[in-house]
């Protein structure tokens, strides 16, 4: 019994997120309402609940630190983040997939500017072989990065080294005498005490090549990073282009004019006007003509000593958002390499607490514009939904006539079935009192004692009555301008088209003679 509970629970172990846990991989883990309320998130020891209670969202730093505690951070801004990416519904361009072209041609966009050998060959940052290089001397792998490793790492490593001995003087014996065949085309033999007093920084090379290669006896697991999302894990499947064009608006805040802004026109810099606005949780510069008819945040409260929120409100149209994953991607290289892992220069203080997708910029709205109140009115419904099933085609909206029927509550076309039908007039007789359907629904639900019942009854029959004779007497006029048009043909006035039925007619009454001469 405890072997079959012992090997579920190492399954368990297996198949969860914490048995791969890297902190150089950006996760969120959260926690069910249950595990919440005690702040257990399935790690070594519950969470300060103070810090959880709020935000069941957390960004593990390291699952046991010197002090012995858990080291994480409140990871709210990433989930929201991508939640609200995830509600858009505009594709997101990457400029992964765009040609980047330089002075050797089209480079990769995981290819950074500065190599290091303290980089794995298929990751980002990694020293590319040189063209005409043999493949036997492109294969080395990574260096160990002894100025990163801790005093205990380096120890161990110190260690490893002596178990080497003999395979590193193997080693330089063949790379000497294959580099002495190749000059010399003799193969004598190697004295290597005189090979390492006379080329000191050669036998160093041969050091670091030696280091570089891959140990048969290591049975670490691989610590290789996957490579960074093309869209920085925002969006998985991109809309098409008509799902973008028919998302709705993005709600936002125009947060004021930038005085500064410059604008490129071709290769000239002329400037712009251009205005601040939060929108998505990022701030983004706006075209200022889309943004001319609203109004910016008010920051400071009037002489009342009070401040109104609504101004700045808007609605933002996104076209084209583009977003640049190599900054993110150098940020990683440097990260795994383990470079100057203690410095400043390559930890912003705000990697604490702000999410590096947003530290680095790598999103830009730069070609968002504002949307007026007026076409977001005019916003047509999305495919599919209630509304866009009960909306009237754009022909019959624009083509009926200007009957009470199909007008809406505004005095314009009406804009769906509902306000087609709807007439203020009819709800009125009939003894509704209100402007729109949503009274006349709730009319109904109210109850009505047996006298105003009786009336509304009355009502209703006269109504349908009036109704009645009204489609009687239309029913009536189109039949007296039916037999109008036909007594003016009756009296010798051609109908449009009559000649041609003449000539048919002739045409047929000849066939007749000829079949009845053959019979």
């Amino acid at each position: 019994m405890a072997s079959s509970s012992s090997s579920s629970y190492s399954a368990l172990l297996r198949r969860s997120k914490l048995a791969s846990f890297n902190p150089h991989i950006d996760q969120v883990y959260t926690t069910n309402a249950a595990n919440l309320a005690r702040s257990n998130f399935g790690l070594k020891r519950p969470l300060p609940a103070a810090t959880t209670k709020t935000s069941p969202f957390v960004r593990l730093l390291d699952l046991d630190s010197r002090e012995g505690r858990t080291a994480f951070r409140k990871a709210t801004r990433e989930q929201s983040y991508t939640r609200k990416w995830s509600e858009v519904g505009v594709g997101l361009q990457s400029d992964a997939f765009l040609p980047r072209t330089g002075a050797d041609g089209d480079r990769r966009w995981d290819r950074l500017e500065v190599q290091s050998r303290f980089v794995d060959g298929d990751g980002p940052g990694a020293i590319q072989p040189v063209a005409g290089e043999q493949p036997a001397q492109a294969a080395f792998g990574r260096m160990p990065n002894v100025f990163a490793m801790s005093e205990r790492d380096f120890e161990r490593f110190l260690e490893g080294l002596g178990e080497r001995r003999d395979e590193f003087k193997a080693f330089v014996v063949a790379e000497s005498k294959q580099a002495a065949s190749e000059s010399t085309g003799l193969d004598g033999e190697f004295d290597l005490y005189a090979h390492a007093q006379r080329q000191p920084l050669e036998l160093v090379r041969l050091a670091e090549r030696f280091l570089r290669l891959p140990t048969s006896s290591s049975a670490s697991p691989s610590t290789t990073v996957p490579l960074v999302h093309p869209t920085l894990a925002l969006q998985y499947g991109s809309p098409t282009p008509l799902e973008s064009s028919l998302a709705p608006p993005v709600p936002g805040r125009i947060l004021g004019p930038s005085p500064d802004a410059m604008r490129a026109s071709g290769s000239l810099m002329s400037q712009g006007r251009e205005v601040y606005a939060s929108v998505l949780s990022q701030v983004a510069s706006i075209h200022g003509p889309s943004a001319s008819q609203a109004s910016s945040t008010n920051f400071f409260p009037d002489a009342s000593g009070e401040r109104s929120n609504v101004p700045g409100r808007a609605s933002f149209r996104l076209t084209a958002p583009t977003i640049d994953p190599l900054p993110y991607a150098k940020n990683q290289a440097i990260v795994r390499s383990g470079v100057r892992a203690q410095s400043s220069e390559f930890a912003p203080a705000t990697a604490e607490y702000e999410p590096r997708l947003l530290a680095l910029r790598s999103v830009s709205l730069q070609h968002s514009t504002v949307v007026s109140p007026a076409q977001q009115a005019r916003e047509r419904p999305l495919p599919g939904s209630p509304a866009y099933s009960g909306a009237l085609p754009a022909d019959l909206a624009r083509h009926q006539g200007a009957g009470p029927g199909r007008r809406g509550r505004a005095g314009g076309l009406a804009s769906s079935l509902t306000e087609m039908a709807y007439n203020a007039d009819v709800l009125k007789k009939i003894g509704v009192r209100g402007s729109g359907p949503r009274d006349l629904v709730q009319s109904r639900k109210k109850k009505r004692s047996g006298a105003s019942q009786e009336q509304w009854v009355r009502q209703r029959e006269a109504l349908l009555e009036e109704r009645t004779m009204d489609a009687a007497a239309v029913d009536k006029q189109l039949a007296s301008a039916k037999g109008r048009q036909q007594g003016q043909q009756g009296q010798g006035q051609p109908r449009k088209g009559g000649k041609r039925r003449q000539q048919n007619q002739e045409l047929l009454n000849k066939l007749e003679a000829m079949l009845n001469r053959e019979s």
